[in-house]
């Protein structure tokens, strides 16, 4: 069981480095990135939850170092809200249904927007 478990991890391993990699050559547009996590195919849809997971953490972050920094952060989560794929996926959706130009953008890019549009604080 041991073996079969380790070898998983590999495969799922590699699988999320060479989506990385090609993430980086070019980023998925916002409709690329929420249709990958939407869709059927296994290996596709794993990339982009790790995907997701990771920009929506990296920016929670963000405004939670700019908050320590500034006093104020870029984006209000709700307290018990837990930061995952299926959020980061839903904020994207909101963007694109607000700003119809923003689905053929780079989802790293665009997903600031979208927290900011989603989670806006109140002043």
């Amino acid at each position: 069981m041991g073996k079969a478990l380790l070898a998983f991890f590999a495969i799922l391993g590699l699988v999320v480095v060479a989506f990385a990699a090609s993430a980086s050559a070019e980023d998925l547009t916002v409709r690329q990135l929420v249709n990958q996590y939407r869709g059927d195919n296994g290996v596709e849809r794993l990339a982009a939850v790790s995907y997701l997971s990771g920009l929506g953490l990296g920016y929670m972050h963000g405004s939670v170092l700019t908050e320590m920094r500034t006093g104020k952060p870029l984006f209000c989560f709700p307290l018990k809200l837990k930061i995952d794929a299926a959020v980061t996926a839903s904020a994207l959706e909101h963007l694109m249904k607000e700003m119809p130009q923003s689905a053929n953008e780079d989802a790293s890019s665009m997903l600031a927007f979208a927290f900011m549009s989603t989670f806006r604080c109140k002043s």
